[in-house]
């Protein structure tokens, strides 16, 4: 852990010497006080893999985010800052509120925001990558400048309990050690972000409260075969419309972000497999002719995977891919049925071993 502190530079250099150094070892910040007392700042951080790590103590200043070409390394990220000591406000993306000692809340940094910390302060800070935190977080901008108090919310205490132990041992960890501990730690954020009351805030940051505990509701019952709309709506108090349209800004359905997740669930953790299997018999021995299928969806891979791995899909479904997924002009002409199409999967799903298979549709 590198260590940072104003002590090394002349009184009249420091909070340039600060503002330096906090844009280098994070991202393009600006910098202002309107004190004229003596300033302080010590900085340790860490680096592991994506995550950068900060420990920040120091005093009165804000700090402002703005929109511009120099973003910085840490730019397509999320900062997570836990306010162990001070009093502070933050704004960003419409919400603003003052963060107290025991708060955490999140800061884009792809967009413009302040936030101004009051007298001597001491702030835990961890950068998460974008694509992390959509996964759990519906609409996760919304969710910026929020304040969680870990006074009140269990899963916030469970998930500062987390951050501060990361702080402690990361000495001790590799990139590879960390990287399912974050992961953990920013779905407990999630749930506690879920758990606020959507009264307190806008309409469009309730929604997004809402819509990231259905989120992860669905994530923690992924593999169940009776997760539908109709029983994710009741454990919810609410109708099947009202869901609908809660996913309605994330251009999808009910159905379809299940099937993305438990695609992407599949193709994230190809080992999780049925005990019949054999290592030579996994879904990249299923031949697929390339250029048949359109490849941003990763449908060759993903789709099989998952129908193997014993989700007990029907032949429908797949044929629902092959429809929307591939679009005519990519496909040969068709060969066989979807139902024949189906045949070696359903032979997988049965413990059977089949040899290469070619599907042209």
């Amino acid at each position: 852990m590198q260590q940072f502190t104003t002590d090394s530079v002349q009184q009249r250099s420091r909070f340039d010497y600060w503002s330096e150094l906090v844009s280098r070892q994070f991202a393009a910040l600006d910098f202002t006080r309107s004190e004229c007392g003596v300033f302080f700042g010590s900085l340790a951080t860490h680096q592991l893999g994506l995550h950068h790590l900060l420990l920040v103590k120091s005093t009165s200043q804000r700090i402002t985010r703005t929109l511009r070409s120099d973003a910085g390394a840490n730019a397509n990220f999320y900062a997570l800052n836990y306010l162990v000591d001070g009093h502070a406000r933050v704004t960003q993306n419409d919400n603003c509120y003052a963060i107290g000692a025991g708060d955490f809340f999140l800061f884009d940094l792809t967009a413009a925001g302040a936030l101004e910390l009051t007298g001597e302060f001491n702030m835990l800070t961890l950068s998460l990558p974008r694509p992390l935190v959509d996964r759990y977080m519906a609409q996760a901008q919304r969710l910026c400048a929020i304040p969680v108090s870990t006074h009140q919310s269990g899963p916030a205490c469970v998930s500062i309990d987390m951050l501060q132990s990361l702080a402690r041992n990361c000495p001790h960890m590799t990139a590879a050690d960390a990287q399912p501990l974050i992961e953990g730690l920013v779905r407990v954020i999630a749930a506690a972000l879920g758990s606020l009351s959507p009264s307190a805030v806008s309409p469009a940051t309730a929604n997004s409260i809402v819509l990231t505990r259905i989120r992860n509701y669905i994530l923690s019952h992924l593999d169940e075969e009776d997760l539908s709309p109709c029983r994710i709506a009741a454990a919810h108090g609410m109708s099947e419309r009202c869901l609908a349209k809660l996913f309605e800004p994330e251009e999808t359905t009910v159905s379809r972000w299940i099937w993305a997740q438990r695609l992407d669930e599949a193709h994230r953790n190809p080992e999780i497999a049925s005990p019949n299997s054999t290592p030579r018999d996994t879904v990249a021995t299923v031949d697929l002719v390339p250029g048949r299928l359109h490849p941003r969806n990763r449908f060759q891979e993903s789709a099989f995977e998952t129908l193997w791995l014993g989700r007990k899909y029907q032949p429908e479904l797949l044929a629902q891919l092959l429809q929307e997924f591939a679009p005519p002009t990519k496909l040969a002409p068709a060969k066989r049925s979807v139902e024949e199409a189906c045949a070696p999967i359903r032979c997988r799903l049965a413990g059977c071993v089949t040899p290469h298979y070619r599907l042209t549709r």
